[in-house]
């Protein structure tokens, strides 16, 4: 299904400032940075950030009518504003998984919508797996599904051949021997001791996604343009892909029928070469309650007018289900 075009495509709502924020310890050393807007007494949306690593943006809030969600950002553990800054440590899916029960709990959010592109609809998915009586529904863009051949095609050459003179760049800073399993070679030199060869590192690995996600790219900002962003982003995505994301090779694929009640919209990009369309098509001819939103000329960002539009139909068709429309 493609989406509807002329006067019904739909914009992001006007920026919004969050009502409250705060830190929330989660234990094992880590606090997560939450943010709260919107109506207090409306549909609870959590919005899970992709990466990992990455941090949730103030665009991030503005897919939702603030007058029919309580709208719940949070920086994952290690990424965005969350404290210690860039940690690995106690930063696995199953922490991540444990700090959606946290926030849901301090919140006293009983039900749910998820609301998550790339790596953040691989923790919806996951959370709506473990509760799927918790979930009230689930609006994915670009689904990653987590498996060794969705990390290998980024990272061990299949999107390489789409991309071929950017894959190039991502192995300048590596060893000759090294092209062959580049996950590695990245381990190693996100181990090195001197900051500036980690820096160089980081800004390599997150521009041969950033290429992938996003044409014409302004390359001198990658993250927000902070060496200290910059090498956090990297090193904790490359922490979940040296770690096959620390999942089994088929987690969300064989557990997706416990989901099969759950109102799921899914908006994909044909042309996403970060998240193949393949994966998403996969996961719909899995699900009960669920709509494939094909965006004809969109990639893997949410930038892309049309992808927009199809995430802002989404919220509102799932605010309408249960009766916070307009």
């Amino acid at each position: 299904m493609l989406p509807r075009q002329g006067s019904d495509m739909h914009t992001l709502y006007p920026e919004i400032t969050p009502r409250q924020h705060w830190m929330l310890p989660v234990g094992d050393g880590h606090e997560l940075y939450v943010e709260e807007m919107g109506n207090p007494e409306g549909l609870p949306v959590l919005v899970l950030h992709g990466g990992p690593g990455a941090g949730c943006s103030a665009d991030s809030r503005r897919f939702f009518d603030p007058q029919c969600y309580r709208i719940v950002c949070f920086d994952q553990r290690g990424a965005g504003r969350s404290r210690p800054h860039g940690a690995l440590s106690s930063n696995t899916t199953a922490h991540l998984l444990g700090d959606i029960d946290q926030i849901l709990a301090h919140l006293a959010i009983r039900r749910v919508v998820l609301f998550g592109g790339s790596w953040g609809a691989t923790l919806a998915l996951l959370y709506a797996i473990e509760h799927p009586t918790t979930v009230l529904g689930c609006v994915l863009r670009g689904t990653f599904l987590g498996r060794p051949q969705d990390i290998d095609w980024l990272y061990r050459g299949g999107a390489a051949e789409v991309y071929p003179k950017a894959w190039l760049d991502f192995l300048a800073p590596l060893h000759p021997e090294e092209a062959a399993d580049p996950v590695a070679g990245y381990t190693r030199l996100f181990s090195e001791e001197t900051p500036f060869v980690r820096y160089q590192a980081a800004r390599a690995w997150n521009l041969w996604e950033t290429r992938l996600a996003i044409r014409n790219p302004d390359l001198g900002s990658i993250t927000d343009g902070s060496p200290r962003h910059d090498v956090a982003f990297a090193t904790i995505e490359h922490h979940y892909v040296a770690h096959q994301c620390f999942l089994a090779p088929n987690t969300i694929l064989d557990g997706i029928s416990a989901t099969t009640r759950i109102p799921m919209e899914l908006v994909h990009g044909v042309e996403d070469h970060v998240c193949p369309l393949d994966g998403a098509r996969q996961l719909h001819r899995n699900l009960g309650d669920a709509r494939l939103t094909m965006i004809a000329d969109g990639g893997h960002s949410s930038r892309h007018p049309a992808m927009t539009s199809a995430l802002v139909e989404a919220t509102r068709l799932m605010a309408t289900r249960y009766g916070h429309g307009h």
